[in-house]
C-alpha cells in the first residue's frame, strides 16, 4: 500500500481498523487493548521517518509523517522507534530492533486470540488478521532498519570521516572513539579528536586505551607515556616502542588487537629494549607484524625469537628438558617445602607453569632467567638450534629405547599386519618398538624418536614404507575414538624429512584403500582395549611422578641439548645451576604465601 503523507494519523490508523474487521468481524464485538495496538502498528507501517543528526550527540531525532497525536500510547511508539534508529550509532548492536512482536504480546494478544475464538472466530480469518499485521511489522522494521543505517553512517560521516570508511556496525573500539556518553556535550568533538590522537599513537594497546583511568587522561589532554608507563609497569622508553607499533587503518580502528600479552612475554623473558621488535624503536609496525612475540597462544619457556614455538623438534627438545630434568628436580624440592600440600603447587608440579595471575610476577622472571641460563646459556640461535637437532637425531630415540628395556611389556600392539602392494614394488611394515623407531629414524635421517610417548599410548601408528626392500618414507597415523576406531594420516616423510614421490603416494593410496575396504585388516578390537588401558595407566618415560634417580639416567642423553663446558654428571651440573632457591620462590607464589611482585599490569 502506498504512503500517503497527506493522510492524518487518525485516517491511518482507521484504515488499520477497518482491515483487520474486514478479515476479522469478530473484532467489533471483542473489546480489547490488541485492537486499537495492532490498528496503530498498521497505521505505522503507512507512515514517514526522517532522522536528523543532533549537534555533538549521536542521537537522532526523529520525524513521523503525519505527525503522532500527543498521547502516551504514541508517544511511546514515538520513543520506541528513535532508540532503535539511534542504538546502532551509540552500541555494538549490528541491525537495528524494533521490538513490535514484544510489545504485542505483552499486551495480551494471547487472551484476545482465546477471547476472538470465544466470540466464534474461525482459525482462518485469526490467520488472515495475523498476516495483515505480520506485513505491517515488517514493513516497519524495514524502514526503521534503513533509516538506522543511514544514522550511522551520517554520525561516522560527521565524528570519524578519516577512519569509518566501510563501517556498518560498531565495535567497543569504536564506542568508546565516539564519545557516545557526552551526549549534547560541546567538548565532545575535541574529546573525539584526542582519542583518535591515542589510538593513532598506541593501537596495540586498544584495551587500556578504554580503561577509565586512561580515557581519564586521554580526555583531560594530559601527556599519555607517562600515565601508560605507570599503569602497565613500563619504562616510558619501552611504552615509546609500542608508540605506532601499529598501522591503523579503518578495521584497526573497529577490531581491536592488543600487543599486551606480547609486551608481558618480553619483560618475563627479560628481553632488553634494544632487542625488542624494531629494536625498541617507536613506529615499527612492520616488525611486530611479524614477530613471533606475537599469536604464540601458550607461553613459552624459552625466547619465541630465540626456539620456535612452531618448530616441532626444537619443542620435542625444550618439554623433554622439561619433563625429564626440571621436573624431577622440582619434584624433589616440593618434598621439602612447607607448601608440599598446597593443591596449586600439585597444579604447577604437572606442567611447570605459572598460573594467570603470575605470568608477570618477578617468581616467573626468576624462574625462566633461570632456565635459559641452563639450557642455553651465553650461546647464539644457530648454535641452539645445531644442539637440538644433535639432540634429536640421538638422544630422544636412545631415551625411548632406554625406558622401553624397563618396561614389563614394551612396544605396542601393530595396527595391522605387514601390506605388500600389488605390484610387489611396494611394502609397509608397523613400527611396534623403540627399536623399531630408531631404525627407521637412522634409515631415512630424521628424527622418530618423538613419536614414542604417542605410539606407546596408543594415540599414533609409525609405519615404515619401503621400495624394493629399502626405507623409502615414514607413514604417521593418527589414532582417536573410545569404542571405535578412527584412522587419520598424519605426515608422510622420506629421507630428511622431505616430500615423497609420486610413486610413494601411491602406494600410500593403495594401502589406504586397502585398510579402509577391509582388504587389508584393522585390529580394531585390540588397539581400542590398548588405548583404553593405557589411557588410565601410563608407564612412560615422562611419568607423572619423575623422581632424580630418573633425571640422573637420562642426564647424559641431554649433554649435547646444553651448553658446551655442562658437568658431565647430573649432581654435578644440579650443584651449579642455582635452580632450588627459584623453584623454591615460585612454590611459595603459587601457593600464595607471598610474591615479591604480583603485577596487576597484565
Amino acid at each position: 500500500m502506498t504512503r500517503s503523507p497527506s493522510k492524518t494519523w487518525p485516517s491511518l490508523v482507521l484504515v488499520g481498523r477497518e482491515r483487520l474487521i474486514a478479515v476479522l468481524p469478530e473484532i467489533e464485538r471483542v473489546e480489547h487493548p490488541v485492537t486499537d495496538l495492532l490498528a496503530d502498528i498498521i497505521g505505522l507501517s503507512e507512515c514517514r521517518f526522517a532522522a536528523a543528526l543532533m549537534p555533538h550527540a549521536v542521537d537522532a531525532t526523529v520525524t513521523i509523517t503525519p505527525a503522532l497525536p500527543d498521547d502516551p500510547a504514541a508517544a511511546g511508539f514515538h520513543d520506541l522507534i528513535k532508540t532503535s534508529i539511534t542504538d546502532p550509532a551509540r552500541t555494538t548492536t549490528l541491525v537495528a530492533h524494533l521490538p513490535v512482536g514484544q510489545r504485542i504480546e505483552d499486551a495480551g494478544f494471547l487472551s484476545f486470540v482465546i477471547k476472538l475464538l470465544g466470540a466464534g472466530a474461525q482459525q482462518e480469518e485469526i490467520m488472515a488478521m495475523a498476516r495483515i499485521v505480520s506485513e505491517a511489522v515488517t514493513t516497519l522494521a524495514n524502514n526503521v532498519q534503513v533509516l538506522a543505517a543511514k544514522h550511522l553512517r551520517a554520525v561516522l560521516d560527521r565524528d570519524l570521516p578519516a577512519v569509518s570508511e566501510g563501517w556498518k556496525m560498531l565495535t567497543p573500539t569504536s564506542v568508546w572513539l565516539l564519545a557516545t556518553h557526552l551526549a549534547g556535550d560541546p567538548q565532545r568533538p575535541e574529546i573525539i579528536k584526542r582519542r583518535l590522537q591515542a589510538f593513532r599513537l598506541f593501537a596495540a594497546l586498544p584495551h587500556v586505551l578504554t580503561e577509565q583511568s586512561i580515557t581519564t587522561a586521554i580526555d583531560n589532554g594530559a601527556p599519555l607515556i607517562p600515565v601508560l608507563a605507570k599503569r602497565l609497569d613500563l619504562t616510558e622508553a619501552q611504552v615509546r616502542s609500542l608508540h605506532g607499533a601499529v598501522a591503523p587503518d579503518p578495521a584497526s580502528y573497529r577490531i581491536a588487537t592488543t600487543f599486551l600479552d606480547a609486551v608481558r612475554e618480553l619483560r618475563a623473558h627479560s628481553v632488553p629494549l634494544h632487542e625488542w621488535p624494531g629494536g625498541g624503536r617507536p613506529n615499527q609496525s612492520q616488525a611486530w607484524t611479524s614477530t613471533p612475540w606475537l599469536g604464540t597462544s601458550n607461553r613459552q619457556l624459552l625466547r619465541p625469537d630465540q626456539a620456535d614455538p612452531t618448530d616441532r623438534e626444537t619443542q620435542d627438545a625444550i618439554n623433554g628438558f622439561r619433563d625429564d630434568i626440571l621436573r624431577p628436580i622440582a619434584a624433589s624440592r616440593a618434598g621439602q617445602s612447607p607448601f608440599r600440600k598446597s593443591h596449586q603447587v600439585g597444579y604447577f608440579l604437572a606442567n611447570l607453569e605459572f598460573p594467570p595471575p603470575l605470568l608477570a610476577s618477578e617468581e616467573r622472571r626468576d624462574y625462566l632467567t633461570a632456565v635459559r641460563q641452563v639450557l642455553i646459556g651465553t650461546r647464539g640461535l644457530k648454535s641452539f638450534r645445531e644442539a637440538v637437532a644433535i639432540w634429536h637425531r640421538k638422544a630422544a630415540t636412545v631415551a625411548a629405547v632406554r625406558h622401553e628395556a624397563q618396561t614389563d611389556r614394551p612396544g605396542w600392539p601393530p595396527i595391522c599386519g605387514p601390506w605388500q602392494s600389488r605390484d610387489g614394488a611396494h611394502a609397509i611394515f608397523p613400527l611396534i618398538t623403540a627399536a623399531d623407531l630408531v631404525e627407521e629414524g637412522n634409515a631415512l635421517a630424521h628424527c622418530v624418536g618423538g613419536y614414542y610417548e604417542p605410539c606407546r599410548r596408543g594415540n599414533t601408528q609409525i609405519l615404515s614404507l619401503r621400495r624394493d626392500g629399502a626405507h623409502t618414507a615414514t607413514i604417521e597415523l593418527l589414532l582417536s575414538g573410545n569404542k571405535d576406531l578412527s584412522v587419520q594420516v598424519g605426515q608422510f616423510k622420506t629421507r630428511r624429512n622431505g616430500r615423497p614421490d609420486a610413486l610413494a603416494h601411491d602406494a600410500l593410496k593403495e594401502f589406504l584403500g586397502a585398510i579402509n575396504g577391509g582388504e587389508h585388516p584393522i585390529d580394531r578390537k585390540s588397539l581400542v582395549a590398548y588405548r583404553r588401558t593405557m589411557r588410565n595407566v601410563w608407564d612412560g618415560a615422562w611419568s607423572s611422578n619423575p623422581s632424580l634417580d630418573h633425571a640422573r639416567s637420562v642426564f647424559p642423553l641431554y649433554l649435547p641439548l646444553l651448553p658446551r663446558g655442562t658437568p658431565e654428571t647430573f649432581d654435578a651440573w644440579y650443584a651449579a645451576s642455582g635452580l632450588d632457591p627459584v623453584i623454591d620462590r615460585a612454590f611459595a607464589a603459587v601457593a600464595g604465601g607471598g610474591s615479591a611482585h604480583r603485577s596487576d599490569a597484565f
